[in-house]
């Protein structure tokens, strides 16, 4: 009687542990997105902590809300690019358009890596914005092209170490 007692309280205990590690990881993939402060739909891969004057590698993981509804033919054209700089304060976006520093290209639909050199130590910001620019020829009836872009900004606060 003591066997299957211990027995049920083990089957018990596991249950309440399998619930309990469901409960947890449900948590924890809905802070997922909110820790994201940027867009559910970006992921930026890059280290918090660098050393002066190394090449490093980062990368943008960016999945299209717009590519969701449209379904491009073979002439229509999908761009995707990632321009950034580093600054000593956080910028508006407006301010960053066109005046970047770096431009780097997608290597695929939603990869896009890149890389940055700090030449001082200190506190400064990777400022800048993913642009998604798509263009659908032959979308309107008198044969014009639509073009549709897309600015996503980015910010990531950097410490670079001697």
């Amino acid at each position: 009687m003591k066997e299957l007692s211990k027995k049920l309280e083990m089957i018990l205990n596991r249950k309440i542990e399998a619930i309990l590690i469901a409960l947890l990881l449900t948590i924890t993939l809905s802070c997922t997105n909110t820790k994201n402060n940027v867009s559910d739909h970006l992921i930026i891969k890059i280290q918090n902590i660098y050393k002066k004057d190394s090449l490093e590698y980062g990368e943008i993981i960016y999945k299209s809300p717009i590519m969701d509804t449209l379904k491009l033919r073979k002439s229509d054209k999908r761009y995707l690019w990632f321009h950034f700089g580093i600054y000593n304060k956080q910028q508006d976006i407006r301010k960053l358009e066109g005046q970047t520093s770096e431009s780097y290209r997608a290597i695929n639909d939603s990869v896009i890596p890149f890389k940055s050199k700090y030449n001082k130590e200190g506190a400064f910001y990777l400022e800048g914005y993913v642009e998604e620019t798509i263009l659908l020829h032959d979308y309107y009836k008198n044969g014009n092209m639509r073009k549709i872009n897309r600015h996503i900004k980015i910010s990531k606060k950097i410490k670079v170490i001697d």
